[in-house]
């Protein structure tokens, strides 16, 4: 994904603006007042510098609409937070009904590589061809059980924690309790 140097308030003109156009064609000031629940003179004024960096087109008291590269950042900022909410879903197995505002809230709580890190790792969990891979089911059981691990596994965690082991056995051994995630 193509790292973006815009501001958090930035992005969200250009998301709004993005979503009022998928709506309506255009979006008028008022529109993105009401969408964002900002005043209308601190809209014109973020339009303005919006318009010199060249994300928008706006013309006061005409529409507004997304420049090409407008647009491209809005699909990009859509993707990544699509890729955060189906992570948030299908792994952390959260279930929100506002799961799109909680991934925005990820999004501009984490800045810069973390975040763009973080986004690969998730996009890489949900397009790995790979089978699903044994901690993500061991955590997906335990996240499902309460937060308890099932008893084959809470003995390999004492015996590693009571031996300072990051793995329990050799590979290959056949000895290892994860052959219950499998």
């Amino acid at each position: 994904m193509k790292k973006n140097n815009l501001t958090a308030s930035k992005e969200n003109y250009i998301r709004a603006i993005y979503e009022i156009v998928k709506e309506k064609q255009a979006a008028r000031v008022k529109d993105i007042s009401k969408s964002l629940d900002i005043g209308a003179s601190s809209v014109t004024e973020a339009l303005g510098k919006l318009s010199e960096e060249g994300y928008v087109n706006y013309e006061q008291y005409g529409v507004i609409t997304l420049t090409k590269e407008g647009k491209a950042i809005a699909r990009q900022l859509e993707e990544r937070n699509k890729v955060i909410r189906d992570f948030l879903t299908n792994v952390l197995l959260i279930e929100d009904k506002n799961l799109a505002e909680s991934a925005k809230q990820i999004e501009h709580g984490i800045k810069g590589e973390l975040l763009e890190k973080l986004v690969s790792f998730f996009q890489f969990t949900q397009v790995c061809p790979c089978k699903e891979p044994k901690w993500l089911r061991g955590y997906k059981s335990y996240s499902l059980n309460g937060n308890k691990v099932n008893e084959k596994c809470f003995k390999c965690i004492s015996h590693c924690k009571a031996n300072n082991l990051t793995k329990p056995f050799p590979e290959g051994t056949g000895d290892s309790c994860c052959k219950s995630c499998d």
